[in-house]
């Protein structure tokens, strides 16, 4: 699948390569990716994180690997991007190749689709087990790297995302799509310095627990982000 879109000045291409593994599946899960200029078929970064306790599917951790990959392919600036991963559904989903039946996977794919639209031109291919190994080891170091984010602009964006009580919805119910640690982390600092909007996100769980039909325990901010990690 390919798309074009103009209007911007600078053409800068890259390519992603991106992967999910879980113990079991579904169960622990971990992503990592491979984000190349293709300039200079340079490699500008390698990323790997451990998604949590929280039980997710194989398909769950691909779609948060192909997430964060583009996130950050947005971050470095890139205008053009191919991405390529070895999970047939996932690739042929964003493509709108299969459908997307499951709610939860739904939501990935329709986060991606918001990502993509915001390249200059955006392409999906899928290619080989083999052929995706650095994404895969990647992937799996990701079980011992636990490590989250917590810079101070990290927690401006937060700050700046949440300031209200509406934004906060909006934030969150878009941010839970990232990944176990920035929801936890999201929610943490939203507690700290933003009451007024952490009402709202406890809100946001409880509906979402009731739609789930779970006897969810939001005792604390840790229950709460897996609860919003999986819906």
């Amino acid at each position: 699948m390919a798309r074009r879109r103009g209007g911007r000045r600078y053409q800068f291409r890259g390519t992603l390569y991106f992967g999910g593994s879980c113990r079991p599946n579904p169960g622990r899960a971990s992503i990592g990716f491979v984000l190349h200029d293709d300039r200079d078929d340079r490699v500008v970064e390698e990323f790997r994180a451990y998604l949590g306790f929280f039980p997710i599917t194989s398909n769950g951790a691909h779609y948060k690997a192909l997430i964060a990959g583009l996130q950050h392919a947005l971050w470095r600036g890139i205008t053009h991007i191919t991405v390529r991963g070895h999970s047939l559904l996932i690739c042929n989903q964003v493509t709108g190749e299969y459908r997307v039946d499951s709610p939860w996977l739904k939501r990935y794919c329709d986060r991606v689709q918001e990502l993509s639209s915001q390249f200059e031109s955006f392409e999906v291919e899928h290619i080989y087990f083999d052929d995706n190994s650095e994404a895969r080891s990647l992937a799996r170091e990701g079980f011992y790297n636990t490590i989250i984010d917590r810079s101070s602009r990290v927690e401006r964006e937060i700050l700046q995302g949440c300031s209200d009580p509406e934004s906060a919805r909006e934030y969150i119910l878009e941010g839970r799509c990232d990944g176990y640690h920035s929801i936890q982390f999201i929610l943490d600092t939203i507690e700290d310095q933003l009451p007024n909007s952490y009402a709202v996100v406890q809100e946001i769980c409880s509906d979402i627990s009731d739609e789930m039909g779970r006897s969810c325990k939001l005792q604390n901010n840790k229950s709460m982000a897996a609860l919003l990690a999986i819906s």
